[in-house]
């Protein structure tokens, strides 16, 4: 899965936690739990940062719970970043 940054400003830093909730999929049995953050940098190496890949992990499973589901939850923290010429 990746995680995208859209928008027409692209100014500021900004972080996105994420965790995975259980649907009708329970850890450990049908994927693996996770969670973590990823910074979105205004520049790194003198390029705009847009996107970031997080890792997910599904376990192959032909019984009862084949097709179960989880969610992935986002929470973001922007910091703002700008100036003003007065």
């Amino acid at each position: 899965m990746t995680i995208v940054r859209t928008g027409s400003s692209l100014a500021g830093n900004v972080s996105v936690a994420y965790a995975t909730a259980s649907g009708t999929a329970r850890p450990g049995d049908d994927y693996t739990a996770t969670s973590g953050t990823v910074t979105f940098n205004v520049y790194r190496s003198g390029t705009r940062l847009t996107s970031s890949p997080i890792s997910l992990t599904n376990y192959t499973d032909n019984g009862a719970s084949a097709g179960a589901s989880y969610t992935v939850r986002a929470v973001i923290n922007v910091t703002a970043c700008w100036s003003r010429n007065q």
